[in-house]
């Protein structure tokens, strides 16, 4: 075996004895051999067989390619190892704990299940699509039950927390609490702790004054720096400026005061006077530039103290008390909800095996047997594990037997809860421990020490200790060029391509990947990067029409892939044939070969300004009439197949007879294309087995699956031998891999800024936005403000970390691309401006980190002068470029200028500005509750105010709480329901006061109603309807009865389903009656509703209904409509 050529570092991490090891190891580095030849080296000296080690690695993929990599090592030691040694370990091999940590914690449950109390050894992994709708069926159940309660709490958490016509949001409040709390070892525990810890107002106060201190800082430099040369009076403003600001943080012992004065600062101007006196315009631009910056960081702060005063603060915390009990309570209740759903099923998924695992190291007995078993542990890509991962080797180890392997560099998994907090922390805890070791692997081996020059140049400034926790510089993370000098390549280049916006970014990329061709690279030598998926179809069709050969490794099981979006737009269509968009963009497609002009043609065929309506009433001697009756041919069929066949075989159905599955065949990528439609076949499937709510529930899921869509980390496709293509992925999936060429693209796209309704942190606590009625607006509480202005800065340094993985996947050519308006505001902000959290892309970044160089002279001021950089490393700014098939891509705008035609300007203005009329009708199910049909909900007289928030008319609505009503009242829909419930659940006879009282005693005792039913209904109005004549008289005759009959039905182009309260079925009629409590009488209000009553059982039943009547229980009579 030839001898591995190592360095001081990879020997010492290779053979080090006796110690607990952490490795730093830089991109590059050979961290997996290092890992490898130890895990070698370990059984070969000491005689440890592999299945007495556990090793953790991040992904499946990754388990296999080191059981891969660790079989080859022993094949090639073969002849220096004991034969019999070597064949046990190939033999141990297979079943070696080489795995991710859920599949480990997986293995050792089954093997150990009896330490467990209620764990079948026979338990399922669920598989994630399934997870999300048992999620989905708990958390409708879990408001189902408060619903039916509608207690004051209840109500609350829904004004302050839902939107104006959906529980939608405040559902998703109760997610993310769980899936917070699932991420921790006694979640529930933290939550309680956390509602107890109130506001945090020593943080609060703390933040403000760093971040006033900060800017008070940058305001001594300046001044140190500039004073030997300025005048006095420009002295003396930056002083006062100074004194302004720091007046502002001496008043910080109460937030009061610095309320005040914030209102109260006045900096002084700067006079035309002192501008004169300083008699240099280059200086004068300086100061007048870090004026405006640091005042506008003033202005920050002081908006981040907007609303904390005491009178706020007291608003906000008396309900915050209400809201987080009812969020405790309700997270609590769906906790317990969907773990008994998966308990029916056997199902565990990737949470529970963390969890319960840590309940079997909770056994002393289960602990001890597995340290005894497992003599050493190693754990691959640790910068990415998490809490509870953390604690569970911590609860394995033994003496002086862990490893650890990362680089806190490359930790971009925040949204899988990775926390690279802790590598950080054990990179210095080993570093001072005598029992543990530090080793740093700086040397690149991958990368052109051209590019590996740039991208330290970037990361020393970029990744400092107060900026990014990392002190790239001088913390032992700066990257070395580990090649000799003969790997060295002329070709080598790292380039800034900015482009005009103007320029379309995958054009330009063409034109690049031309040229590379030229120069002798191959499409698979080169990656197109992208921080995340969404428009990664640009660069799919701009690759078609140049010819140019492309996988696009992001998954697109989305409707982002166009496949799907068809298909599901299918699905959509079948439930609700009324939504305009929907037709029309199944029709558009090409499999029904409809074009825009057959569309125009259908919509000027019919007055109806609803698409739809002209499409039915289509009829006239051509081929579109053709299409038309095939279209609707296949949609009956559908329909019919729909009613007899289960989800999976109706998909497949669909699939095949809609034509999609031949016209895939047809593509390219055809296999890719065809697995997308198989991936949601199964989802639907799966949605199938789990619940019984049908296409229409389907589509309602997928969407808000949609919604929640995440970046993948499925690991990537690897070519096969002859596959030239140029490959597409987000920089997650790029990890771990290297290409000859790296495209960064997209580097202008601003950082994701979203922030949840709940927000939690370790330290502070939670966070939410309470309601405020009065002002009408919604105040951010003191944790809130405090937690986003954390997670924004924790983003940005995870950002950094995103950008270092991407700059170092290239080995000989880097090119960083995006678009960029030289002619903004942004030119100033990021001009030598080392304050890189106050940034917002990529882009920004390093044009500000070359700001610093002369390389950056000819972009941001015009001149030309020579750089430091070796002059393979460049910065252009690109203004325009030649797009291929031009005639295809005219500009609009330019097309107007040419022709200079205002009336067609005008025309087209009028056009954009056009709202559809149909508008409410797209999206919407087909099928409605007779309520939504029937009812004229008039918000204002239910107690609800609309308002102008910020001019924006019809945004926010708020209903009024309770206690601000003039006369405490029940909700009329909780009221309303218990009316309902006691007329069904009372025996169908004569009463008089006594026999009614006793008969409601006695569903008491049976515990079908709670006491306080005595204190809401009112007895004289239940006994008014027993003793008219018209029941009496139906009662004596004993005619049969009904109530609370469900049905669902069509009306109106809608699939109703509703509740008859009661009907009386004589032999050749029905009377109907339904219950109203309204405190108003409002005579025609439900006349509709009746009559869809009506039309449903003389449908159903075949027998006249005779009678429709009202009962209005607080007007004790009957209406007949």
């Amino acid at each position: 075996m030839t001898e591995l050529k190592l360095t001081d570092g990879q020997r010492a991490a290779i053979n080090e004895k006796d110690k607990n090891i952490i490795v730093s190891a830089a991109a590059g580095s050979g961290k997996t051999m290092v890992l490898v030849n130890r895990v070698i080296r370990i059984m070969l000296e000491e005689n440890v067989d592999i299945d007495k080690m556990i090793i953790v690695t991040f992904t499946n993929k990754s388990a296999q390619d080191m059981k891969d990599k660790i079989r080859k090592a022993l094949e090639e030691r073969e002849g220096e190892m004991n034969q019999a040694f070597i064949k046990r370990q190939m033999k141990l091999l297979k079943q070696a704990q080489i795995k991710t940590l859920h599949s480990f914690c997986s293995d050792m449950l089954r093997e150990n299940f009896y330490y467990i109390d209620n764990l079948s050894p026979n338990f399922k992994i669920m598989p994630d699509s399934t997870g999300k709708i048992y999620k989905a069926d708990a958390i409708d159940e879990v408001f189902e039950r408060e619903y039916e309660k509608m207690d004051d709490s209840f109500v609350y958490f829904l004004q302050n927390f839902a939107g104006e016509k959906s529980d939608a949001k405040a559902k998703e409040i109760i997610l993310l609490t769980y899936e917070k709390i699932v991420g921790m070892i006694d979640g529930l525990d933290w939550l309680k702790q956390a509602i107890d810890k109130g506001p945090r107002l020593d943080l609060f106060k703390t933040y403000l004054k760093e971040g006033l201190d900060k800017i008070l800082k940058e305001i001594e430099d300046l001044g140190l720096r500039l004073n030997p040369i300025l005048p006095a009076s420009a002295v003396n403003l930056i002083a006062s400026d100074y004194e302004v600001i720091l007046n502002m943080r001496e008043s910080l012992s109460s937030l009061d005061d610095f309320n005040i004065a914030s209102k109260n600062k006045k900096y002084p101007t700067f006079a035309a006077k002192i501008k004169k006196e300083i008699d240099d315009e280059d200086l004068v631009s300086e100061i007048d530039r870090k004026r405006k910056a640091y005042k506008a960081d003033v202005d920050k702060i002081i908006g981040l103290a907007t609303n904390t005063d005491s009178k706020a603060l007291d608003f906000i915390r008396e309900r915050e008390e209400i809201l987080f009990a009812k969020i405790y309570e309700l997270t609590k209740d769906f906790k317990e909800t969907y773990d008994k759903k998966k308990s029916a099923k056997d199902y565990l998924d990737f949470n529970d095996l963390e969890q319960v695992f840590i309940k079997l190291l909770k056994n002393d007995t289960a602990r001890e047997k597995l340290r005894q078993k497992y003599k050493y542990i190693f754990f691959d890509e640790y910068q990415d594990s998490n809490e509870i991962q953390n604690y569970i080797v911590d609860k394995l180890k033994s003496d002086r037997n862990l490893f650890f392997v990362g680089d806190v560099k490359q930790s971009i998994y925040g949204f899988r809860r990775a926390e690279p907090s802790l590598f950080i922390a054990k990179l210095d805890s080993y570093e001072k421990d005598s029992d543990s070791m530090r080793i740093n692997l700086n040397e690149n081996f991958r990368t052109d020490k051209l590019i590996l020059d740039f991208n330290n140049y970037i990361f020393d400034r970029l990744m400092t200790k107060d900026m990014a926790d990392i002190d790239y510089k001088d913390g032992g993370h700066r990257l070395n060029y580990g090649k000799s000098e003969e790997d060295l390549t002329k070709d080598a280049r790292a380039c800034v391509k900015v482009l005009d916006p103007s320029v379309k970014e995958e054009v330009y990329i063409q034109s690049l990947i031309k040229d590379l061709l030229k120069e002798g690279y191959k499409f698979s030598d080169i990656a197109i990067l992208l921080r995340n998926g969404t428009e990664s179809y640009k660069y799919e069709e701009a690759f078609k029409k140049a010819d140019i050969p492309y996988f696009n490794d992001i998954s697109k099981v989305s409707t982002q892939a166009s496949e799907v979006g068809f298909f599901i737009n299918m699905l959509k269509y079948l439930t609700n044939p009324n939504d305009d968009l929907v037709l029309m963009a199944v029709l558009r497609s090409v499999i029904f070969d409809i074009d825009e002009e057959d569309l125009a043609k259908i919509k000027l065929s019919s007055a109806s300004y609803k698409f739809y309506e002209a499409f039915e009433e289509y009829d006239k001697d051509d081929d579109l009439t053709s299409k038309i009756a095939d279209f609707k041919a296949l949609i009956g069929d559908l329909k019919d197949k729909l009613a007899i066949l289960n989800l999976y075989d109706f998909a497949n159905y669909l699939f095949e007879k809609s034509g999609l599955y031949d016209f895939l065949l047809a593509r390219d990528l055809s296999q890719d294309r065809i697995n997308n439609i198989d991936s949601i076949i199964e989802m639907m499937a799966e949605y199938d087995r789990s619940n019984d709510n049908g296409l229409y529930g389907f589509v309602s899921f997928f969407e808000n699956l949609e919604k929640t869509r995440s970046d993948s980390i499925t690991p990537t496709r690897d070519l096969a031998e002859g596959e030239d293509l140029v490959r597409i992925m987000t920089v997650h999936k790029s990890k771990g891999l290297e290409f000859k060429v790296v495209i960064l693209a997209g580097t202008d796209k601003r950082f994701n800024n979203r922030t949840d309704p709940i927000v939690f942190d370790e330290e502070i606590g939670i966070g939410i936005d309470v309601a405020d009625y009065e002002r009408k607006l919604r105040i951010s509480s003191i944790n809130r403000k405090l937690i986003n202005e954390k997670k924004s800065i924790n983003d940005k340094k995870e950002e950094m970390r995103i950008l270092y993985v991407a700059l170092t996947r290239a080995e000989e050519r880097l090119y960083i691309t995006g678009n960029f308006d030289r002619t903004s505001s942004s030119m100033e902000k990021i001009y030598q401006n080392p304050n890189y959290l106050d940034m917002t892309s990529h882009l920004d970044w390093i044009l500000a980190i070359l700001s610093e160089d002369n390389i950056s002279t000819e972009f941001f001021k015009g001149i030309k002068i020579k750089s430091d950089f070796d002059k393979r490393i460049s910065l252009e700014f690109i203004e325009n470029i030649d797009e291929i098939d031009v005639k295809y891509n005219e500009s609009l705008v330019d097309l107007l200028n040419d022709k200079a035609d205002s009336h067609r300007l005008s025309q087209i203005k009028e056009s954009l500005d056009f709202t559809y009329k149909g508008k409410a009708q797209i999206g919407q199910t087909l099928k409605k509750s007779v309520t939504e049909l029937a009812k004229d909900f008039n918000k204002e007289s239910e107690g609800y105010q609309t308002f102008d928030v910020e001019g924006v008319r019809g945004n926010i609505s708020f209903k009024k709480p309770g206690f601000l009503e003039e006369e405490k009242t029940y909700d009329p829909t909780e009221k309303g329901s218990l009316i309902h419930k006691v007329f069904q659940k009372l025996p169908m006879k004569v009463y008089d006061e006594k026999t009614l009282k006793l008969e409601l005693d006695r569903l008491i005792d049976k515990k079908i109603f709670d006491k306080a039913i005595l204190d809401l209904v009112e007895i004289d109005k239940l006994l008014n309807f027993y003793q008219k004549d018209m029941v009496k008289s139906l009662i004596e005759e004993n005619i049969p009865k009904r109530s609370e009959e469900s049905f669902l039905m069509t009306y109106d182009g809608y699939y109703v389903n509703g509740q008859i309260d009661l009907i009386f079925e004589k032999e050749d009629e029905i009377i109907l009656i339904d219950f109203k409590t309204d405190r108003i009488k409002r005579n025609d209000a439900y006349s509709m509703q009746l009559r869809i009553y009506k039309k449903a059982i003389e449908e159903a039943l075949g027998k006249k209904v005779s009678k429709s009547l009202i009962y209005w229980y607080n007007f004790k009579e009957f209406q007949e409509i």
